[in-house]
């Protein structure tokens, strides 16, 4: 289980209970009020933005770099915690792109975060990821994923 020092200071409003479908903004918005620290977040925010379209990738991708280094690790682990806690949320092509963060712990987190991916296309980047990565993390998490890819056959 992954521990967050940032529980604390999660800015969460009165009701726990999630967002339903219909409550979710769509993915910009919710990118835009996930990114914020100062935001009022609600419980099942990080849902907006799973199974992202090609274009809202790449907005993710623009703005991921301005985001704080804390917030981006924030936010790496509820996109990791939801994936964990639901099959109805995909997350993979936000993965693919964390897997080149700065911040081992959030590369190490996509790459746990990939785990139920079978496209072969992620074998270099786990190869490469187990080869050069600095973090014993992320060279762990890779050469696991490539276990079960192995396994697979």
């Amino acid at each position: 289980m992954i521990t967050d020092p940032l529980d604390a200071e999660d800015p969460r409003p009165d009701s726990d209970e999630p967002l339903s479908r219909e409550e979710l903004p769509d993915f910009e918005s919710a990118l835009d009020i996930l990114i914020d620290p100062g935001a009022d977040l609600q419980p099942g925010l990080i849902n907006a933005l799973s199974d992202p379209a090609s274009h809202q990738v790449d907005r993710f991708r623009e703005v991921w770099p301005t985001v704080a280094p804390d917030r981006r690790l924030w936010i790496a682990r509820r996109l990791h915690e939801a994936a964990e806690a639901s099959f109805h949320v995909s997350f993979d092509r936000l993965f693919s792109l964390l897997l080149d963060d700065t911040d081992g712990r959030i590369r190490a987190l996509a790459v746990e975060g990939l785990w139920e991916n079978t496209s072969p296309k992620l074998i270099p980047r786990f190869v490469a990821l187990l080869r050069d990565d600095l973090d014993e993390d992320v060279r762990s998490g890779a050469a696991a994923a490539l276990g079960d890819f192995i396994y697979r056959g």
